[in-house]
């Protein structure tokens, strides 16, 4: 533990330090050389350890698992020991609690003139951010949804004039004594993708809908929704997709939320495949009663996750794409929805070149 020598002319600054330390309402740690030399009461309680054991303890541990926005905590502490008081959002994992996440704001400056110590002050920003993140996706849901309806009203009248046109030239043809087969077969391939776009409207326009309520779920059908939103990027990028159904399941849940979740993770086998390229690139969804539980299930081929990797995916912030293309928070989002928000469960496991995510809902 950080302490004054005994000897100190200033010892009552050390009492008035010591003051201070113990009653602030935010977490207080003393680094040196990277190593936790003291702590406050609210320091323990937030990582949920004793003073025993973290004292003396590494703060770059990958025990703790940091993830932060912007750059590693490694940068933060470098910064810090330059002079700089650094602010920073990030998250670690508490292992001992079946890696519970927390989200923390945190300030690393210089503690006093003393180079090489730090001050670190952390506060617990978890439900914060978890609000934030709900609130900004209900919004964006139904801007989207307001944006899909002006499209839908802009486009739904050319598209029934295109059908209305090629059913029209499709009469007059089969009326002819010998009317062109190949013809009248594009002609309905050409009404039939009118009907496909109209109704994909409907769809997306449906899918950004936030206000929707528990519903009765069949999962075999959001599971076709979710191939049916995603069929032409499958197809672009030539990856094979199947739908197998063990059990016709119907759940009460939120219908919206769950196919939300289901289309991160079917894209995150997307992406994944485009980084790994296969002869043959192959997602499978497999819907199943598991011990109470409706499951989808969704294994790919693409690669596989290393084992160093696991214990991250669910962690705010941490992301395997570059900052353009993800932002660390889709898996972390969708493992809140299920678990948080639907009672059920989102789990992940991985062997070799395989990666299977299940979905659990209560079937009760």
């Amino acid at each position: 533990m950080f302490k004054l020598p005994s000897d100190d002319p200033y010892r009552k600054e050390e009492q008035l330090y010591r003051t201070i330390f113990s009653s602030v309402r935010e977490s207080i740690i003393i680094l040196e050389n990277n190593r936790i030399v003291d702590c406050n009461e609210m320091a323990v309680r937030l990582f949920e350890t004793t003073k025993e054991e973290f004292i003396g303890s590494d703060i770059l541990n990958p025990v703790y698992h940091f993830e932060c926005r912007g750059n590693p905590f490694s940068h933060y502490l470098l910064s810090a020991s330059e002079g700089n008081t650094t602010m920073m959002e990030c998250s670690f994992v508490l292992e001992k609690r079946h890696h519970k996440t927390k989200i923390l704001e945190m300030t690393l400056s210089a503690f006093g003139t003393d180079s090489d110590k730090l001050i670190l002050i952390a506060r617990d920003i978890t439900e914060r951010v978890e609000q934030e993140k709900l609130f900004k996706m209900q919004a964006r849901q139904a801007q989207l949804g307001e944006m899909i309806s002006m499209i839908a009203h802009q486009w739904r009248q050319p598209l029934a004039i295109i059908n209305a046109i090629a059913a029209q030239i499709r009469l007059k043809e089969l009326m002819k004594e010998e009317g062109d087969p190949f013809l009248i077969d594009n002609l309905i391939k050409i009404e039939q993708q009118c009907v496909h776009l109209s109704q994909t409207i409907s769809d997306y326009r449906d899918l950004s809908n936030p206000n929707k309520e528990k519903e009765p779920v069949i999962l075999s059908l959001l599971a076709e929704q979710a191939i049916h939103l995603l069929d032409h990027t499958f197809k672009n990028n030539n990856i094979e997709v199947k739908l197998i159904i063990d059990d016709e399941i119907t759940l009460i849940t939120f219908y919206n939320e769950v196919l939300q979740v289901l289309i991160t993770l079917l894209k995150n086998s997307l992406d994944a495949a485009r980084e790994n390229p296969l002869r043959l690139s192959q997602i499978t969804i497999r819907i199943a009663w598991d011990e109470g539980y409706g499951t989808i299930a969704v294994h790919d081929n693409a690669g596989g996750i290393s084992p160093d990797l696991m214990n991250k995916l669910f962690t705010p912030y941490f992301t395997t794409k570059n900052n353009k293309e993800g932002t660390g928070l889709g898996l972390y989002m969708s493992k809140m929805i299920i678990e948080e928000h639907c009672h059920g469960l989102l789990e992940v496991s991985s062997e070799g070149e395989e990666t299977l995510f299940r979905i659990k809902l209560p079937g009760e």
